[in-house]
């Protein structure tokens, strides 16, 4: 094991400690960019600590391999991952960014008193040509329990590794 998997933890309560920020920003503000951005950047640096703490772990490339196949089916994995790429290497941030398809919707839930929150545009599952305007918080969360699936797997198989006490006990 290269470093402790208590590198994980942190990242993932990292992950979950910017996500309970933006739940608490208004719409428009520059702490909801930071905290959205922060956000995706630390879900994004799970998977690479997981890497870090188990490589050469024996059987840990088959189950890595396998959670990888998981996250790429996974409906908002991806994109996040597009996002994080666009926010680090770009300078990017689509948090609240509306497109022309969806002005409409989106000052229409406005002016109806929908005040969720933060929105997001996302490539619409049903159909890979069109896009659909989604509660950032919401597909944030969702996002976020998938990796903790992920996480909570990774321990579960490999917990005589990462933990002592299951080794020891």
């Amino acid at each position: 094991m290269s470093s402790s998997f208590g590198v994980v933890e942190d990242k993932l309560r990292e992950a979950e400690f910017f996500l309970a920020q933006l739940r608490g920003t208004s719409r428009v503000s520059f702490e909801a960019n930071c905290y959205f951005s922060a956000f995706v950047s630390a879900t994004r640096s799970v998977t690479f600590a997981i890497q870090a703490s188990l490589k050469g772990v024996p059987g840990f490339k088959d189950w890595y391999e396998s959670a990888q196949k998981q996250l790429k089916t996974d409906p908002l994995a991806p994109f996040f991952v597009e996002i994080r790429n666009e926010v680090v290497h770009k300078g990017g941030n689509p948090l609240n960014r509306v497109s022309l398809d969806h002005l409409r919707e989106n000052l229409a839930r406005q002016l109806h008193g929908d005040r969720r929150g933060h929105v997001l545009v996302l490539p619409d599952v049903q159909r890979r040509d069109s896009t659909v305007l989604v509660d950032a918080v919401e597909v944030c969360e969702q996002y976020f329990t998938s990796l903790v699936w992920v996480v909570y797997d990774c321990y579960s198989v490999f917990k005589t590794v990462v933990d002592p006490r299951w080794y020891f006990t």
